[in-house]
């Protein structure tokens, strides 16, 4: 009689080497993975989840050089009280209005009345 496998285990393609690859890229550059293969790694290497947390903030300490609100969110989690500063910053410097409606009446009417 044959007992059914207690834990599950994973087949990864290329055996071994792509085995310590995915490992290597696991604690070494999480920000490459995405978020399934990040959370499967975690789960086969049996990785703590306090440690799992540290490799998600790598993945947002990477993110936030070229993302304002991943920034914020750095900031917040590092305990720095200027994430809103940071979040604002951003918003400003990539806010663009662009309206090809025509202009409101009251403009109009200012306009006859300065003569522009």
């Amino acid at each position: 009689m044959n007992k059914p496998c207690s834990t599950p285990f994973t087949v990864i393609d290329g055996g071994k080497s792509e085995l310590e690859r995915k490992k290597y890229l696991l604690f070494n550059q999480p920000w490459t993975l995405s978020c399934e293969e990040f959370e499967q790694l975690c789960l086969q290497f049996d990785v703590p989840r306090a440690e799992a947390f540290d490799l998600q903030l790598m993945c947002i300490r990477h993110k936030a050089k070229t993302n304002f609100e991943a920034a914020a969110v750095l900031a917040l989690f590092e305990g720095g009280c200027n994430a809103s500063e940071i979040l604002a910053k951003g918003r400003r410097s990539s806010f663009r209005l662009a309206s090809g409606a025509a202009p409101l009446l009251s403009s109009a009417i200012h306009s006859k009345r300065t003569g522009d």
